[in-house]
């Protein structure tokens, strides 16, 4: 999120954006504000049902005089609007501006109208969550995805994959002595964080919004998970090595999730290359490395050549992204 463009196929000047989960928003406005050290306007709205929405509106510094000029050089030289804005990712909104004779603003808009909520939506007959992007153009392409349980070795420390394949290489390296779980019979469907991202970014490059559900098409047990990570260290008594904690299970359990990504697969032509007992290998694989425990990590052998691949492939843009962004390159 930024007052400034969004490059894929159509680009957009953010000014706006709303939404009723308070955990999105706080989320947002940390984000901007970690990332970029922009102000940011809230503005909040309380409906007659009770229902609370917050407007987020960055206020960046404005200063579009070279954007100005650069249009205007190219307009002079009778170059087209869409022309203009594939060269310069200049929205076609604010070229046409110049072209009738405005000029850039020098002020954002909403430092002069701080705590106006900009616009409300009657949604009367919708309960769920929802989000509102206002744009310069009044239009904006978006796609909404459902994405299932998706994890990498990336995943946080007390989720459940993670605890798991992090908790055998705690017991391996000396430090643990079990891993405390709760339900071992609810099953998920758990995919490929890298490929879900990739799926997102496919979904925003269609010439029209559209809703898909984001996942592998399969699910396994909690206990599968368990049984497969001990299995790749040569355990075969994982029990002996895991706890039942009460305090883990979920007052209302979802026993069942299956993503059904048949839309996807028609539409975008999209399929994850990583499945359960690769994903259980990658995640292995790095905890036990990250514990020094490379003699058992070196054992774990990835068959499948496309999820091989594609674990390579990602491990080298990120790589490269890393040390663009000034990092060691190091995950």
């Amino acid at each position: 999120m930024a007052d400034g463009l969004k490059a894929n196929k159509c680009t957009y000047e953010f000014r706006n954006f709303r939404t009723n989960s308070a955990t999105l928003a706080m989320g947002l406005w940390y984000l901007i504000d970690v990332a970029t050290q922009q102000d940011i306007n809230v503005s909040l709205e309380t409906r007659s049902d009770g229902r609370v929405f917050y407007s987020l509106n960055i206020l960046s510094p404005v200063d579009n005089s070279k954007k100005e000029l650069v249009a205007r050089e190219l307009i002079g030289v009778g170059v087209s609007q869409r022309e203009i804005s594939r060269l310069t990712s200049i929205s076609r909104t604010f070229i046409r501006k110049i072209q009738n004779g405005g000029h850039a603003e020098a002020e954002h808009y909403l430092r002069r109208e701080t705590g106006e909520v900009k616009k409300l939506v009657e949604m009367s007959d919708y309960a769920g969550w929802f989000y509102d992007l206002t744009t310069s153009s009044g239009e904006f392409h978006c796609g909404v995805g459902r994405i299932h349980v998706h994890n990498s070795p990336r995943r946080g420390e007390t989720f459940l994959t993670r605890k798991v394949t992090r908790g055998i290489a705690r017991i391996l390296a000396g430090k643990d002595e079990k891993i405390y779980l709760g339900n071992l019979n609810a099953r998920r469907d758990w995919g490929y964080a890298p490929e879900y991202v990739e799926m997102m970014w496919m979904m925003l490059q269609q010439k029209n919004p559209e809703d898909y559900v984001v996942g592998t098409g399969e699910n396994n047990s909690v206990g599968d998970f368990v049984r497969e990570a001990f299995s790749l260290v040569g355990i075969d008594n994982w029990k002996k090595y895991v706890g039942i904690d009460p305090r883990y299970y979920r007052p209302t359990e979802v026993d069942d999730l299956r993503a059904d990504i048949s839309k996807a697969k028609k539409i975008l032509k999209w399929e994850p290359q990583v499945k359960f007992k690769d994903l259980v290998k990658i995640m292995m694989k790095h905890d036990l490395e990250a514990h020094g425990l490379d003699e058992l990590a070196d054992k774990i052998v990835i068959k499948n050549k496309k999820a091989l691949e594609a674990v390579e492939k990602r491990s080298k843009t990120e790589r490269k992204v890393m040390r663009k962004l000034g990092k060691d390159g190091e995950a």
